[in-house]
């Protein structure tokens, strides 16, 4: 006789371990929205990116900005899906955002 065992491991504990207490507002949005992480002790790497993977701008951001708030300017760009990347020592989180 075989014994196997199977452990089942729940990714978006993962996930909410990362950067919790991350806002982003408002979302969808027709012009700016704004990234908020009221928990971040470290700089965080902010990259955003259009719905084929095009990076379009990166920045790097302070704990204090991102606790006060940092606005993305959409006005430009045309309506679609983006998704901004924020990478931290505690690992990467990715957001959609929908602009119309």
């Amino acid at each position: 006789m075989v014994s196997k065992t199977v452990v089942l491991v729940d990714p978006t504990g993962i996930e909410s371990e990362l950067l919790n207490g991350v806002e982003l507002y408002p979302n969808p949005t027709n012009g700016t929205i704004t990234l908020k992480a009221a928990n971040t002790q470290t700089n965080a790497m902010l990259k955003l990116y259009d719905s084929v993977g095009k990076e379009l701008f990166q920045k790097t951001a302070t704990p204090s900005a991102l606790q006060q708030g940092i606005v993305f300017d959409l006005k430009e760009m045309n309506d679609g899906i983006f998704f901004l990347s924020i990478k931290t020592k505690a690992g990467t989180r990715v957001m959609k955002v929908v602009k119309y």
